[in-house]
């Protein structure tokens, strides 16, 4: 059995350089296919699929580890496949900064960090959007709703996100990935419907104009 640095893609691990424990390779042709292991921290599997480098039959890619095996091959994808990190057009650039950093702690698994800058996205969007509002952010995205600046699907899918709510960021008890996962997507949507989407229409309008 062998072992191979690789950041585990498991959400809710994602270890950096955690050695993978190689059990089993499979290749048809010995110049492509894939070897099974599992992280020792999440002990979750994975699958790395693999193209040899010094013709050493990938079928053999279990038995090595270190630098024999990076001698040998080279990974060309695996199973699963980290979360990519979403973009979000058209965003001031502030708010583009923050959002970009909860994206790359969403997608290392630090949620709590990634929960405290979605939360941090939609507020310079309301102060963005709205320089006058007051109160919580629940209730300003929801004075939003009342001008129908924000649809109400938007809401329902707030009402699933604890740290987005009223109480929020300030609870003790850290957000659960599922929490954190609709927080992104709430946050996400937010920000194509208050950014990217008006300068999409715009563009698409400035076509039909008359020259």
């Amino acid at each position: 059995m062998g072992t191979v640095p690789f950041d585990c893609p498991h959400v809710g691990c994602l270890t950096k350089t955690v050695g993978l424990e190689l059990m089993y390779s499979h290749s048809p042709s010995g110049v492509k296919g894939s070897t099974f292991g599992f992280c020792p921290v999440c002990q979750k599997g994975v699958i790395l699929y693999l193209e040899w480098k010094n013709r050493k039959a990938v079928g053999e890619a279990h038995k090595l580890s270190g630098s024999q095996f990076w001698e040998n091959y080279r990974i060309i994808d695996s199973a699963p496949t980290p979360p990519a990190r979403d973009v979000v057009a058209n965003l001031p650039d502030k708010i583009g900064m923050v959002f970009d950093e909860a994206e790359a702690n969403f997608a290392d698994g630090r949620h709590m960090s990634a929960a405290t800058m979605y939360r941090k996205s939609i507020e310079l969007t309301l102060k963005d959007l709205n320089p006058e509002g007051k109160g919580m952010l629940n209730a300003r995205i929801r004075a939003l709703q009342k001008e129908e600046a924000v649809p109400d699907t938007l809401i329902k899918l707030l009402d699933t996100v604890k740290f987005l709510g009223n109480e929020g960021a300030h609870d003790d008890e850290p957000p659960s990935p599922e929490d954190v996962e609709r927080g992104r997507d709430f946050t996400r949507l937010f920000l194509v419907y208050s950014y990217e989407l008006p300068a999409r229409v715009e563009a698409a309008l400035a076509k039909d104009e008359p020259e």
